[in-house]
């Protein structure tokens, strides 16, 4: 277990994976008490995203949350890599700057935005269990608060990216457009998506019309599993999934 450092009533500071970088925790929050506790969060997810991270690569990562995925994609990627993590909400933001600052991380740039499908305002939904949304999940001690939403193709018109890491809480179909012109223009581009399909149907979003767009482009899905093994899944298993539990996906073309 990695020391850790007690800053103020409500923040820690600690390592991830023991040797990992340095990261500003808030011990109010569900999730970053699962890491303070372990050094790690989704062993499983977090062994596949590291293994394909090289030096030199540049990484998205969508819902950064408290900076986990991207403070680790840093260490991976080196002073010639670059990590843009994308992280709107204002209780994570503050911690996440520390962290980057912390770690002497020039190679992330942070943005305070969410990405999705229209430039201007909404509200997001941000739980004390981890997670914050733009869709409201009715769960106590929410906190709302107003940001600043962006068009995913503002950012990334058509620049070189290896690795994209999304996790934004059911908001997937909005940022799907501006994904596939990326992915059009980066043919060996890997994904770990959180896939969501029973938010999806709720927010009105049919889940089987953006599979078929992966697939339509030579991509593969892989189901990643809490042991870390991969397991091939195909578009009509994963069409009528409908638990609503998340599954974690590896989504890649062949090499």
């Amino acid at each position: 277990m990695s020391p850790i450092e007690h800053i103020d009533d409500n923040t820690v500071l600690t390592k991830l994976l023991t040797f990992g970088p340095s990261i500003y925790l808030d011990k109010r929050d569900a999730l970053q008490n699962l890491i303070i506790q372990h050094g790690f969060w989704e062993k499983a997810v977090t062994d596949v995203f590291l293994s394909l991270v090289k030096p030199g690569m540049t990484v998205l990562d969508i819902g950064a949350n408290c900076g986990y995925y991207s403070l680790l994609a840093a260490m991976y990627v080196g002073p010639h890599g670059k990590v843009h993590a994308f992280e709107p909400s204002p209780l994570h933001h503050d911690n996440l700057m520390k962290s980057i600052a912390k770690n002497g991380f020039n190679q992330i740039e942070l943005h305070k935005v969410a990405l999705t499908n229209i430039d201007g305002e909404t509200t997001l939904y941000i739980s004390r269990l981890g997670g914050a949304s733009i869709y409201n999940p009715g769960l106590p001690g929410t906190i709302e608060a107003k940001v600043k939403t962006v068009v995913f193709t503002e950012y990334f018109p058509k620049q070189k990216v290896d690795i994209i890491k999304i996790d934004i809480d059911g908001s997937e179909p909005l940022i799907m457009d501006g994904l596939f012109q990326l992915i059009d223009s980066n043919d060996n581009i890997q994904i770990i998506m959180e896939y969501c399909p029973f938010i999806w149907r709720g927010s009105g979003y049919q889940p089987l019309p953006i599979l078929q767009r992966f697939a339509e482009r030579g991509f593969n899905f892989h189901i990643i599993r809490h042991d870390g093994t991969l397991v091939p899944a195909t578009i009509e298993q994963l069409e009528t999934y409908s638990e609503p539990a998340h599954l974690d996906l590896k989504i890649g073309r062949s090499m």
